[in-house]
């Protein structure tokens, strides 16, 4: 059966070089974007793994909405520290990057 198999793919691939290279240059673009959006979402949860209170890290971001446009910022200013110290009781420290 794969012999089978293996004589009609080289077959078609004689008689068809054109459609064989466009479907295995997909077929390659495809597993490539794949792989790198597996890359990055193992590198987007690898991120503070490794400190002991780990479940105690928490990001700062703002979320908001101008007229039917949202917007979403994980960068802030060190206003947002400032806010987070005088309005919760319970932050030991901060780090602004």
């Amino acid at each position: 059966m794969i012999l089978n198999l293996l004589k009609h793919g080289l077959r078609s691939l004689k008689k068809q070089k054109a459609f064989v290279f466009i479907n295995m240059i997909g077929l390659s673009i495809g597993l490539e974007c794949a792989i790198i959006i597996a890359l990055f979402i193992r590198h987007e949860l690898s991120f503070d793994t490794y400190h002991e209170k780990k479940d105690r890290i928490y990001q700062l971001v703002l979320h908001g909405r101008l007229g039917d446009d949202e917007t979403y910022y994980k960068y802030l200013w060190i206003f947002g520290s400032i806010a987070i110290f005088t309005g919760i009781p319970s932050p030991h420290c901060h780090c602004l990057v």
